[in-house]
C-alpha cells in the first residue's frame, strides 16, 4: 500500500511539473531586430507583426532562459503583453507591460522605458545604448541561443589605497543571480574586464547580509575578497525605491574598494555616503 502511496505522489508531482512548464513555453519566432535608440527611431517604428504566418524554430520555457526566467509568469499576465531589454545586451536595462489594448501599444510602451533607462548607462559602456523588443504575447522574437546567460547592472567603486588616497571608478557588473560560488565580472567604463573571480549570495545570505565574493584584478596581480549585502534604499535623484547590491573588499596589501551597483554615475554625488 506503501508503494501505491508513492507512486501515486510521483506522478501528480510530475504532472504538476510538466503543468508548470507548460505553462510558461513561449513559441520562438525570430524576426530581423526590432531595435530603437530615441524617440525618433520609436516614433518611425512601423510594427506589423504577422504572428499567424511567422514561421517558428520551436519552443522554449522561459525558465531556461536566465533573463526571462525572474518573468516565468509573464506568461500568465492579461493579453497584450511584451517586454523589451537594454540593447545591446551589456547596456542591461528591461521593461515588460502587459494588458494593453493591442500589442503594438505594449511593444512601444517597454521600447520607450526600456530605452531610456539604458540611455542612463552609456557612461559606463561608453558606446551607444537603445531597446530591442524580445517579447509579444507568446511570441519570443529572438533565438534565444543568442540572449545573454548573464545579468549586467552599473556600478560606482570608491577605491582607497593604504596612503588614504581615493578616487571613484565605474562600470558594469556582469553576474548570475542568486546562488553559491557564481561567475561574477567587473568592467571598466571602456569594456575592458579589470576584475572576475566568484560571488556566493543565496536568499538566505540577502536576507542576513552574509554574501560574499572572490576576485582577481588588475590581471590577476591583485586579488580581493570582501562582503555583499543587499539594501532596499529610498533613491535620492527621483522618486521611488531601489534594491541595491553593496560591497566591501579589502587587497592583500591593506587597500579597500567599496562599490554599489544599480546607480548611474550621474547621480554618484546624491550616493557617496554608501561609498564611504
Amino acid at each position: 500500500m506503501k508503494n501505491i502511496f508513492t507512486c501515486l505522489f510521483l506522478i501528480i508531482l510530475f504532472c504538476s511539473c510538466s503543468a508548470k512548464d507548460s505553462k510558461f513555453r513561449a513559441t520562438v519566432t525570430p524576426v530581423p531586430p526590432i531595435v530603437v535608440y530615441d524617440q525618433k527611431d520609436l516614433q518611425q517604428l512601423d510594427l506589423h507583426l504577422d504572428f499567424k504566418n511567422l514561421e517558428s524554430t520551436g519552443e522554449v520555457s522561459l525558465l531556461d532562459i536566465p533573463i526571462l526566467n525572474r518573468d516565468s509568469d509573464f506568461i500568465d499576465r492579461p493579453l497584450q503583453r511584451a517586454i523589451a531589454v537594454g540593447y545591446p545586451y551589456k547596456c542591461g536595462a528591461s521593461s515588460r507591460a502587459w494588458n494593453r489594448k493591442k500589442y503594438e501599444d505594449a511593444a512601444k510602451s517597454v521600447l520607450s522605458s526600456s530605452m531610456n533607462t539604458s540611455k542612463g548607462r552609456e557612461l559606463h559602456v561608453n558606446h551607444k545604448c537603445g531597446s530591442r523588443l524580445i517579447l509579444v504575447n507568446n511570441n519570443l522574437l529572438v533565438d534565444p541561443k543568442e540572449l545573454p546567460k548573464s545579468f549586467f547592472v552599473t556600478y560606482i567603486m570608491k577605491f582607497k589605497s593604504v596612503t588614504g588616497k581615493s578616487g571613484y571608478s565605474h562600470g558594469m557588473f556582469e553576474y548570475s543571480g542568486r546562488g553559491e560560488n557564481l561567475p561574477v565580472k567587473l568592467y571598466d567604463n571602456g569594456g575592458e574586464i579589470i576584475c572576475q573571480g566568484d560571488y556566493s549570495l543565496t536568499l538566505f545570505q540577502a536576507v542576513f547580509n552574509t554574501g560574499s565574493f572572490r576576485m582577481r584584478c588588475l590581471e590577476e596581480k591583485a586579488e580581493l575578497k570582501g562582503t555583499l549585502m543587499v539594501e532596499k534604499i529610498n533613491l535620492k535623484h527621483k522618486k521611488g525605491k531601489r534594491r541595491i547590491a553593496i560591497g566591501h573588499g579589502l587587497f592583500q596589501n591593506g587597500s579597500s574598494i567599496n562599490f554599489i551597483t544599480g546607480i548611474s554615475v550621474k547621480h554618484l554625488k546624491y550616493y557617496k555616503q554608501l561609498l564611504d
